[in-house]
């Protein structure tokens, strides 16, 4: 089976979409010099999502799609609007294409993820 996940930003509205079967292996965008990407897939037919392992590298990949959908690391130093709008714009796409992947065991590695996160910022 063929699985792949298309995080898109367009207009700066961000949409997720889950592909089973046979999707385009064409549908990746790359970011350019210009601004950010408009679509990244992330293909998964590759990870057993039953295993931990699997879904971390899973999370792992839709996190990195995420950050290049949104601009991609930047230099945010005394830049506080464009970090906040980044970091939202990344959180958004994550969680959508979890969502879209509906695996139990992905949902649950990400949300983990993300209480630790909170923990670790809250010190």
């Amino acid at each position: 089976m063929y699985r792949s996940i298309s995080t898109r930003l367009i207009g700066g509205l961000i949409l997720a979409s889950a592909f089973a079967g046979f999707a385009p292996t064409a549908l990746a965008d790359a970011a350019n010099s210009y601004g950010p990407a408009e679509s990244v897939t992330v293909h998964y037919d590759d990870l057993n999502l039953e295993a931990e392992a699997g879904a971390k590298a899973l999370v792992n990949r839709i996190a990195a799609a995420a950050t290049l959908v949104c601009g991609g690391q930047q230099d945010f130093r005394f830049k506080l609007g464009a970090r906040l709008r980044f970091e939202t714009c990344r959180t958004s796409a994550t969680q959508s294409a979890i969502a879209k992947v509906d695996h139990p065991r992905v949902t649950a590695i990400y949300e983990s993820k993300q209480s630790t996160d909170k923990r670790l910022a809250s010190r």
